[in-house]
């Protein structure tokens, strides 16, 4: 089995309609890959059997993601909603969304 390593630029995952971003936490269990174009989402790869195991709504046209050190939460930009949303790795769910706010 191979097994995929930091940094990664990019992994392409069967579920996800123009893939833009992908991001691992420390351990490399999980890969997180933002869902572009209209469809405002983020699928959860299980990296041992490249299946995925959620899909997670986070808002307008993804296109960024990073997980945090501890692997215990996965920021992602949204461009057309202006927002970041925040997911829990543990439960795979959004428990924060932020607005970016431009020259404040």
């Amino acid at each position: 089995m191979r097994r995929w390593r930091q940094p990664r630029t990019h992994w392409t995952s069967p579920s996800a309609a123009c893939p833009a971003a992908t991001s691992t936490p420390p351990d490399g269990a999980f890969a997180y890959v933002t869902n572009n174009v209209e469809i405002g989402t983020v699928s959860v790869i299980e990296t041992a059997s490249n299946t995925v195991v959620a899909t997670v709504p986070v808002g307008g046209a993804p296109r960024g993601v990073a997980v945090t050190p501890d692997g215990a939460f996965v920021y992602v930009a949204n461009s057309d909603s202006g927002t970041v949303a925040v997911i829990e790795t543990a439960s795979n769910t959004v428990v924060a969304v932020f607005p970016v706010v431009v020259g404040g």
